[in-house]
């Protein structure tokens, strides 16, 4: 079973899933359990020399600096849990904050030529204007109409100004062999965010008929126990290193917005802060609630937009989730063999 959420994350329709486990959630807290759903306030960026100014003074802040004394505490198990997940919603409280929000791009009115010259005479002109109303004259001034044409030539020469810069960046682009500057400019048009009609119940009902048979019995919860479980050896740091080195960038996060790149600058931060996570999950057989979510993002293949069964549902996951399960399956093969 799962639930669905809306999540606006970028030109399509993202919902969050969120698996419901057969174990009693209130007698189970998670103890890094997290609200992953942004309601609109959430904005994924590609990683760009900004985002990773971003990340950069996140970790140089003193609540960063400190989750490393916090997770290396032994006071209870669940303590390097509690502190990571302390962690991760001031990291994503930081994104959904407006004047903190990394590749957030302001979307201005009007034609893009129209600048600072432009706006300048209009004004010019509205105020002569304004002020005629306000008397008793019947006929404008004169230098209403002289505002008035200054006003079209500005916005003549504004617009002949930016259409050569365009022409003259777009040829440069051709000259260089640059395919990827070329189709920029070529594709550099407002765009239109695609709002579809289709409900979250609908959406809902569809995946539970793709992911879930009805018909099949649930399984009947099993109990937990944490004092049965297998005591493991401590995580070695090598191992995380070479989880990390496995990592490609160019991936989309999850929900906690933590993408490949920002963990591969920021290794030796990471390689501390997940040995510790690591090992209390081995102690306490709790898995971070968000690794357990994902963003699935409908893509539109062909047909009519008001039917699921014509998109191409893709999930995103944590990227820190996924070394985990990696973690584990590397346990796992040693066992098999």
């Amino acid at each position: 079973m799962f639930l669905l959420d809306d999540m606006i994350f970028s030109d399509h329709l993202p919902l969050t899933l969120d698996a419901l486990l057969d174990r009693p959630q209130d007698r189970l807290p998670h103890a890094a359990s997290l609200d992953s759903n942004g309601r609109g306030s959430l904005m994924l960026a590609k990683w760009s020399n900004t985002l990773a100014l971003f990340h950069a003074c996140f970790y140089d802040q003193e609540s960063a600096k400190n989750l490393l004394a916090l997770c290396s505490s032994k006071a209870t198990p669940n303590a390097p849990l509690t502190a990571f997940s302390e962690c991760l919603r001031d990291l994503i409280a930081s994104f959904k904050s407006p004047s903190l929000t990394p590749g957030r791009v302001s979307r201005r009115k009007g034609p893009p030529w129209f600048n600072k010259q432009c706006k300048q005479a209009r004004n010019r002109q509205r105020s002569i204007y304004i002020t005629h109303k306000e008397s008793d004259s019947s006929s404008p001034p004169p230098a209403y109409f002289v505002a008035k044409k200054a006003y079209k030539l500005a916005l003549f020469r504004a617009k002949q100004n930016w259409q050569q810069l365009r022409w003259k960046a777009l040829l440069e682009a051709t000259q260089s062999r640059n395919p990827r500057d070329f189709w920029c400019l070529l594709n550099r048009r407002p765009i239109s965010r695609s709002i579809y009609s289709i409900s979250t119940p609908t959406w809902e009902l569809f995946l539970r008929q793709v992911f879930y048979d009805a018909d099949l019995p649930f399984p009947t919860a099993l109990g937990f126990f944490p004092e049965q479980l297998p005591r493991r050896p401590p995580v070695n740091p090598s191992t995380i290193t070479k989880l990390i080195g496995q990592l490609k960038s160019g991936k989309a996060p999850g929900p906690d917005l933590i993408p490949a790149e920002a963990i591969l600058a920021h290794k030796d931060w990471w390689i501390t802060i997940l040995t510790e996570v690591f090992n209390a999950i081995n102690q306490t057989g709790i898995i971070p609630k968000v690794w357990k979510d994902a963003i699935i993002v409908p893509i539109l293949k062909k047909g009519s937009p008001s039917n699921p069964g014509n998109f191409r549902n893709i999930s995103l996951l944590s990227v820190l989730g996924k070394l985990y399960t990696r973690f584990l399956l590397s346990k796992l093969e040693c066992w098999v063999e």
